[in-house]
């Protein structure tokens, strides 16, 4: 199974070098429910991944040898951004269990892909280029 997690960005301040150099810090979860002795619903992280992941690249995901990534039928993967960079809005294509991109066919041919899009439609950056972001002078007075 090919399994992959793309990071775009957009909005009006996408295009700032400061977003093109980070590297946004991410967790991949993979989870499969199964039913308990007791009849009570169980789930269990079959596979999860801590990486980082710079705009406009995907990374793709295999197994501990390297070889392509077997999971369960039913399996729910999902992507958690840890750090969203001062992004005014994060959308997650499958951003939590219940939307988790669903394994259903344990072929090596099989794609699950995820996207993770930070939106930048604020500029964080000017204040802090021209040293207004509420510093105080030498006389501990605001300089905004």
């Amino acid at each position: 199974m090919l399994l992959s997690v793309t990071k775009q960005v957009e909005g009006s301040f996408a295009d700032r070098p400061e977003v093109a150099r980070t590297a946004f810090p991410m967790t991949l979860t993979c989870q499969l429910e199964t039913t308990g002795p007791s009849g009570e619903t169980v789930r269990g992280t079959v596979f999860e991944s801590d990486f980082t992941l710079r705009p406009g690249r995907t990374k793709s995901f295999t197994d501990g040898d390297g070889a392509t990534l077997l999971l369960p039928n039913g399996t729910r993967c999902f992507a958690e951004e840890t750090d969203d960079g001062g992004a005014t809005e994060v959308k997650v294509s499958h951003g939590d269990f219940d939307s988790g991109a669903t394994v259903e066919s344990v072929e090596t041919t099989a794609q699950i892909a995820i996207t993770v899009t930070n939106v930048f439609d604020e500029d964080i950056w000017s204040n802090a280029e021209t040293g207004q972001d509420g510093d105080e002078d030498a006389d501990g007075e605001s300089t905004t």
